[in-house]
């Protein structure tokens, strides 16, 4: 019983420690849109906005789900995983795909319609690799319940954005704009190359401290490890019968052990772990390149679309960045406390289900706490916008306090939404239900996309956040029905 509440405090010891984290982090990236703003202004923030949803989407196209999917696999392999070989596998997977946005970064920012921003495009492909790199890493720490380097990455990431990308922005301007977006792009690359450096740094720390025997299995080891399991149990879904009638559904997996010992190799590891890390990272990056996709989309076709209904292109660029921006940053600062819960939430989930244990209690507690946590920020933001806005950014924003507000008001909708989606979604990815959410949200976003272009013409950039609201609310409410019906309907053992 003892050691049952000891693995209950750590696991939420940890999941306070990423929270503390993950809030300081966002507080440090919401300090510095502050300077930043004031810096660049209304006019270079919707520049540096106009590239930025291309660059995330490529991160996360080449990265975003390794951290839940190495978090998932080592979680499964008791922290036995080769995460330098995972790593080496997700800079080989970025590097294509980074070379081929660079070569078409001028045509992408003119789509944009912000073209002198192709730098600031060019600067920011440049931490592409090293982002897939940190997410490995942190999905190591993360399946170890090892939190702390996360914590401390996160915190080291946002630290160099800050000085690094405000120092150069500031020193930059006096020479043109378009250097100062460049500029600030320069700090998210050297974020990177920092936060790399350290991940490596304590994962060498972390082996040095084992014995031996209790050093990292190959990644060979692992994936016929990871094999074996999941041959086991297709065996069970397709010859129940061999159970009941004392055959042996096991040995499937004892013969692919077997199998892969003998065509072994370290080429064929390499090839076997990047062949696994494919396989549990791309249901859960098809859910997270959904929000990257839309935030591109509009980045295409919002200036457009208001350009069109009568405003001047300026002033329709500065009111997009005040949205994606300042309101933006904002209204996604609440979840943040969330996010150390997913984390956390993730592994333990998987441990879970891989023995056959329940997992409503755990799924419901975490729902109804980031619930609670998002109506409460939703409600705060509701009545303090004005003050919120005025405290932070001043007379910076390029617009009246009071129209900015009524965007954060409205924005605000989607504060309990986002803290619930993250969580349920973690619960269902570490079921092993990743497809389960990146359906909702993609259904979820082909209706905002359709509202933009029916409420943007009408309501100009309030039509904006208003479909923006309806795009978490819609995909939140069809996160909690699946997860309801996957509960209720998941076999007990």
């Amino acid at each position: 019983m003892k050691n049952t509440h000891g693995k209950k405090f750590g696991f939420l010891r940890g999941a306070w420690l990423l929270t503390a984290a993950a809030l300081a982090s966002k507080l440090i990236g919401g300090f510095y849109r502050i300077p930043l703003t004031r810096a660049l202004g209304a006019h270079g923030m919707g520049l540096y906005q106009s590239v930025f949803p291309t660059y995330a989407l490529i991160v996360t196209l080449t990265g975003g789900g390794l951290t839940a999917a190495v978090s998932k696999l080592t979680a499964e392999c008791d922290g036995k995983t080769d995460c330098a070989a995972l790593a080496a596998v997700a800079v080989g997977i970025s590097l294509p795909v980074t070379f081929s946005a660079a070569a078409f970064a001028p045509l992408i920012a003119s789509l944009s319609g912000a073209p002198e921003a192709t730098g600031a495009l060019w600067t920011l492909l440049a931490s592409v690799p090293l982002s897939a790199v940190c997410s490995v890493m942190r999905g190591y720490f993360l399946g170890t319940a090892n939190v702390r380097p996360s914590a401390f990455g996160q915190l080291l990431e946002q630290t160099v954005k800050l000085v690094a990308g405000l120092t150069l922005a500031v020193l930059l301007a006096k020479h043109s704009l378009t250097a100062a977006v460049a500029g600030c792009a320069a700090g998210v690359s050297l974020a990177e190359a920092a936060s790399a450096a350290y991940y490596f740094y304590a994962r060498k720390r972390t082996v040095a401290k084992k014995d031996n025997c209790e050093q990292s299995l190959s990644a060979g080891e692992c994936a016929e490890k990871q094999n074996a399991v999941a041959l086991a149990e297709v065996s069970e879904e397709l010859a129940p019968a061999m159970d009941m009638q004392g055959g042996s559904a096991a040995l499937p997996a004892v013969a692919a052990a077997d199998a892969a010992t003998v065509s072994g190799g370290k080429l064929q590891a390499f090839l076997t772990s990047a062949a696994l890390l494919v396989k549990a990272s791309l249901p859960i990056t098809l859910g997270l390149i959904i929000l990257p996709l839309c935030q591109v989309a509009d980045s295409f076709t919002v200036v457009n679309i208001l350009t069109a209904s009568g405003e001047a292109r300026e002033t329709a660029t500065a009111l997009y960045g005040i949205v994606t921006g300042p309101v933006g940053s904002l209204v996604n600062m609440p979840a943040v406390l969330t996010v150390g819960l997913c984390g956390t939430l993730l592994p333990k989930v998987s441990q879970l289900c891989g023995k056959g244990e329940k997992i409503g209690s755990t799924a419901f507690r975490a729902v109804a706490f980031a619930a609670a946590l998002g109506l409460a920020a939703f409600a705060g933001l509701g009545l303090f916008a004005p003050l919120v806005l005025k405290i932070l950014y001043g007379n910076s924003l390029g617009v009246e306090i009071a129209s900015a507000a009524r965007l954060l008001r409205i924005s605000a909708f989607a504060v309990p939404a986002v803290a619930t989606l993250q969580t349920a979604a973690a619960v269902l990815q570490g079921a092993g239900k990743a497809y389960i959410p990146a359906f909702n949200l993609f259904a979820a976003a082909a209706v905002k996309e359709i509202l933009n272009f029916v409420l943007i013409p009408h309501f100009g950039i309030a039509g904006f956040a208003v479909s923006n609201a309806a795009f978490y609310l819609l995909a939140c409410a069809a996160d909690l029905v699946s997860l309801a019906v996957f509960i209720r309907k998941r076999p007990k053992r």
